[in-house]
């Protein structure tokens, strides 16, 4: 399991994201989730533009997404988020994709 924290726009207890296996869990107070209902309201966009299903996602597509919503500094990843990060940073473009 791999573990991704937001640091909410205002002073709250940090969004905590748990990945596994391709399905993420958040966990958070009120308006930590509140902050993540508004994320995925809002659209969350992988790393080659599709929408981030949170049922199945990579931790790539799903860092690449927060980054582009909340910004880099106001993340954190955990050892196996990294390395979930990592491995999947050296995939290929989809074969759909122009390179």
């Amino acid at each position: 399991m791999a573990l991704i924290q937001v640091k909410p726009p205002i002073p709250a207890e940090p969004l905590t994201l748990l990945w596994d296996d391709g399905k993420i869990r958040a966990k958070g107070g009120e308006v930590a989730l509140a902050h993540w209902r508004d994320l995925q309201a809002q659209g969350l966009y992988g790393r080659y533009g599709h929408i981030v299903n949170p049922d199945n996602v990579s931790v790539i597509d799903l860092y690449s997404a927060l980054v582009n919503r909340v910004g880099s500094k106001n993340l954190k990843m955990d050892d196996a988020a990294r390395a979930e990060y990592k491995k999947g940073a050296k995939d290929k473009a989809p074969s759909n994709e122009l390179t």
